[in-house]
């Protein structure tokens, strides 16, 4: 059996229907007598190419939803970035305030024990026993 014909490949009405008449194997006479409607093929009211671009359209919505998301996730992530970073800085300047204190006790710490070995002993009046007693108070017990 040849090809099924379409309406594209023939210069006429008549000649398609001819070509029809063949392939069904019926009376080209007997089929000339007979109405056919033509069917337009409208691209605005074709059930495919409608469908087609709504997903054409759904597609681009889409498409313009992801860049949207990511856009707003990449700003996301560079303020949340940048806020952890500032964080990070604010921890050194932190930590290194923390050792600036902790080298100034020990230098003030030393100081003391050397004004408290000045006074030396015994210790001779009561201001210099007081003295000694307010500042082992102050390192809290240490010698």
């Amino acid at each position: 059996m040849s090809e099924h014909p379409k309406r594209e490949n023939y210069a006429s009405d008549g000649d398609f229907l001819d070509a029809m008449a063949d392939y069904h194997g019926i009376d080209r006479r007997m089929l000339r007598h007979i109405t056919i409607p033509m069917m337009t093929h409208d691209d605005d009211t074709c059930p495919h190419l409608v469908r087609a671009n709504l997903l054409e359209s759904e597609n681009a919505r889409l498409k313009a939803e992801v860049e949207r998301l990511t856009s707003v996730s990449e700003a996301w992530k560079k303020r949340r970035l940048d806020k952890v970073e500032a964080e990070c800085i604010n921890w050194a300047e932190v930590e290194k305030e923390n050792a600036n204190l902790k080298a100034e006790v020990e230098r003030l710490t030393k100081a003391g024990d050397a004004m408290v070995g000045v006074l030396g002993l015994p210790i001779n009046t009561v201001q210099e026993f007081e003295l000694n007693q307010a500042w082992h108070k102050a390192k809290g017990g240490q010698s």
